[in-house]
């Protein structure tokens, strides 16, 4: 596939939605007979949540939203791949909004790159995985938690002008670990009030027992977000274009990269769901 020489290769995160990703499929991905998306493990980099129903998970072949090991070569694999290939999420962006008894409700399927060779995004994620080796080499069992949660919904709530409204971003997130996920709800003591008695009693007994377990870390990664629409020619050439620039690029070139604060144009993308008030 020929690329273009002046392709942006600064891009941080970038965004479009699943109809506009599925026209313009880079080619490390092949369609299958399932009509999923199918990639080798070891060149690209996969996470979808189990939320997403088969018929709805686009990506036949992902890490779930937990990846697993157990030897330390194991994880050393797993932090050569993350820094090196590229990222994709399957997300899903909401705005509610509620005006009496009727709530608006906006919301997305989209899918999501990270560019793992941006300095930027490299250098976030390379001083947790760091953190994470380190205690990994000491017997310890840890979880890492990489959440792109808080800079997707800053960049959806940036495209409303109302005064209030909930923003929510699913699926923005995975883990890494050798032991287990770290089960948030049992740090909320709103749940424990909520499901009193149960979690009141067994949330606490969780909290004590995986402190003593388990070294719970997270990184929240701040980055720019490239919004493409995917929908005319020059969209899913461009879209192709840089997904492949971006991958073919090689860690050793993304360190020589100079970050420049380019501006993006930000209109609103055409989301799929209608903006229709529901009664409740």
């Amino acid at each position: 596939m020929a690329v273009s020489s002046n392709i942006d290769t600064n891009v941080q995160i970038a965004i479009t939605l699943e109809e506009g990703f599925r026209s313009a499929v880079p080619d490390y991905f092949e369609l299958g007979s399932d009509d999923k998306l199918h990639h080798d493990p070891r060149k690209v980099n996969v996470f979808s949540h189990r939320s997403f129903s088969d018929k709805k998970n686009l990506f036949a072949d992902s890490c779930g939203e937990v990846l697993r090991f157990e030897t330390p070569q194991d994880f050393s694999a797993i932090k050569t791949r993350l820094l090196t290939n590229p990222i994709f999420l399957q997300v899903r962006l909401e705005r509610e909004k509620s005006s009496g008894n009727a709530k608006y409700i906006t919301h997305g399927s989209f899918i999501v790159f990270i560019n793992t060779q941006n300095p930027s995004v490299n250098h976030q994620l390379k001083e947790k995985l760091d953190d994470m080796e380190l205690l990994i080499n000491q017997g310890q069992k840890v979880a890492l938690e990489i959440s792109f949660n808080r800079t997707l919904k800053e960049w959806f709530k940036g495209h409303f002008e109302e005064s209030w409204a909930w923003f929510t971003s699913e699926n923005s997130n995975f883990c890494i670990t050798n032991y287990s996920q770290r089960y948030h709800d049992c740090y909320n003591p709103l749940i424990w009030a909520v499901c009193f008695p149960c979690c009141l009693l067994g949330a606490p007994c969780y909290c004590v027992h995986r402190k003593l377990n388990c070294v719970d870390l997270s990184v929240s990664v701040h980055a720019r977000v490239r919004y493409t629409q995917g929908i005319t020619e020059e969209d899913r050439s461009e879209l192709i274009e840089m997904l492949s620039r971006a991958y073919s690029v090689g860690l050793s070139d993304g360190n020589n990269m100079v970050i420049t604060e380019k501006a993006y144009a930000t209109t609103p993308p055409p989301y799929d769901a209608s903006d229709a008030p529901r009664t409740v």
